[in-house]
């Protein structure tokens, strides 16, 4: 059952401690109708989620295919294979990352 309208443009304009963070990573990212998009989804069903484009120049610049500050937290082994074409386990992204 859907939320009552006034609910839902509620939980569209309000970000809290309790928002579900979700977005794209890459560069360009300007042209992504994908923030829009999501947020009409989220508005419409209830959500208490956002998503929005980050745009890495930094990353870009230095030649990297990774993101400044934001880890890979779902189905990272499959994630860094596709993206880096580089094969590692999920135990030693986790031990490098908690090192």
């Amino acid at each position: 059952m859907a939320r009552p309208m006034a609910e839902r443009e509620e939980l569209a304009l309000h970000i809290s401690g309790t928002t579900a963070m979700l977005g794209l990573i890459g560069t360009p990212v300007e042209h992504s109708q994908s923030p829009a998009m999501y947020k009409h989804c989220f508005q419409e069903f209830g959500l208490n989620w956002a998503y929005l484009a980050f745009d890495i120049p930094a990353a870009r610049a230095a030649g990297c295919k990774t993101c400044d500050g934001l880890g890979m937290l779902l189905c990272q082994e499959a994630a860094f294979r596709l993206y880096s074409g580089l094969e590692m386990a999920v135990e030693e992204m986790r031990a490098l990352l908690y090192t």
